[in-house]
This record gives C-alpha cells, sequence and structure tokens, in this order.
C-alpha cells in the first residue's frame, strides 16, 4: 500500500515539473511587451531586454553566417517575462549578459529565407522580446543563446 502511494506521489510530482511554471499573457493594443504569444518552452527563459553592446564578427565561427554577420552581443535585462519548466540559468531583472544570437544579429532575410517569420535584425540600444536557453556546453561562444525574438 505505501509503494502504491508513494509511485501516485512520485507520478503527481513528476507531471507537475513537466508543465510550465509560467505562460505568456495574451498581446492587447496597448501592451506591446508580450509580442511573443507562444508558452515558453522548456529551458527557456523569456525576457524583454536591450542590445547596449554588439561584440565584433567572430571570424574563428567558419563556414556559419557568424563568420559574416555579428552572433553575439552584450544585452541588459529589463523584465523576465516568464520561465519554462527546467530553465537552469540564472537571469534577473537589471542584469547585463552576454548573449549569443543563433540567427545572428542580422536580419533573417538573407541567411534563413525559409524562417518564416522572419527575424528583423537588432542593432545598438534595441529592445526586444526574447527566448533564451541555457547551453551549458557552449565553450566558443556565451552560454546565454537567444533562440528567437520580437523587436519592440
Amino acid at each position: 500500500m505505501i509503494r502504491k502511494l508513494l509511485l501516485a506521489v512520485t507520478v503527481m510530482i513528476g507531471c507537475w515539473q513537466c508543465k510550465p511554471q509560467s505562460s505568456a499573457k495574451k498581446s492587447t493594443a496597448n501592451d506591446k511587451q508580450t509580442l511573443l504569444l507562444k508558452p515558453i518552452a522548456r529551458g527557456t527563459i523569456r525576457v524583454i531586454a536591450q542590445v547596449v553592446k554588439v561584440k565584433p564578427i567572430n571570424k574563428t565561427l567558419q563556414n556559419t553566417p557568424c563568420a559574416d554577420h555579428p552572433c553575439e552581443a552584450m544585452i541588459k535585462i529589463e523584465k523576465v517575462v516568464g520561465t519554462g519548466a527546467f530553465f537552469y540559468g540564472e537571469i534577473k531583472q537589471g542584469q547585463s549578459l552576454e548573449a549569443y544570437f543563433t540567427k545572428t544579429l542580422a536580419s533573417s532575410e538573407k541567411n534563413y529565407p525559409q524562417l518564416k517569420p522572419a527575424l528583423p535584425g537588432l542593432n545598438l540600444n534595441d529592445r526586444f522580446q526574447a527566448d533564451i536557453i541555457y547551453n551549458l556546453k557552449a565553450t566558443k561562444v556565451s552560454k546565454y543563446h537567444v533562440v528567437t525574438y520580437k523587436k519592440l
């Protein structure tokens, strides 16, 4: 009987942890900060941030779009919108961190024509809402990877 009870409690805890801890709000005409309407994926954090410094092009990343376009920037977190389950990085409001943009800081229309909707590209001082993952295995670039964003 105790084994069945422990099994039931373990299953309930496992199911509870798989649900996103926070989801995005619905967008209204007055609320431009919630442009990414999809639920926050596991292992992801959604933030509103600003580009404060664009790092030079990394020529060591040959045969990638990052050899021709900047992919790394220093960003300042203005707000944490929400966190998906199992996000292991530490990001707080007001924090500055180095971020790696998986689809570059340039517009995605040339490098990723199949990507819909296309990413507009970001410049210095641009504000954006982004989904960021923490890549513990990254060695050549920042461990924080911006996988998608919307310019604000």
